[in-house]
């Protein structure tokens, strides 16, 4: 989900001449590109809520303990 709202590390890292603000959702105006990334976003928060549900059915709710992205991330995609 960062690779697609930011610039992924790897790329701005490589020699490339890419600075972190030039590419990924933040950067483009292309609408064609803006709605395959919100798209992809929207599905990815929608995988993580039904992996959290999942995994919390075994371990109990609330006990998920996130590490990418961060757990306050998390949350605020699962709305708590």
């Amino acid at each position: 989900m960062h690779d697609i709202v930011k610039c992924p590390t790897v790329i701005v890292e490589a020699d490339n001449s890419v600075d972190e603000g030039e590419c990924g959702l933040e950067y483009t105006d292309e609408k064609s590109l803006i709605k395959a990334y919100t798209i992809l976003l929207d599905r990815s928060k929608n995988h993580r809520r039904a992996y959290v549900r999942s995994i919390e059915t075994i371990i109990g709710y609330g006990n998920y303990v996130a590490q990418v992205p961060t757990q306050v991330e998390v949350n605020e995609i699962l709305g708590r």
